[in-house]
């Protein structure tokens, strides 16, 4: 699907979508970003347990706590 009214209606290149298949009806709705801290935790839960913690503890160092790493 192309044309400018898909940007007019929300779906600029890249959007993420949700598609609900009914009998005669196809529902398309444009997904609301999830906000950045979110989409940083589905990265992180992606790494290593050695890098996850070695994460935890930089974000320890930040806040101002002290953490060993095991």
């Amino acid at each position: 699907m192309k044309g400018q009214w898909l940007e007019a209606a929300g779906f600029t290149t890249g959007t993420k979508i949700d598609i609900k298949v009914m009998e005669g009806c196809i529902v398309i709705t444009a997904k609301q970003p999830e906000p950045e801290l979110v989409e940083s935790l589905r990265q992180l839960h992606k790494l290593s347990a050695r890098k996850q913690k070695q994460v935890q503890a930089l974000i320890g160092a930040i806040a101002g706590q002290k953490r060993k790493l095991a």
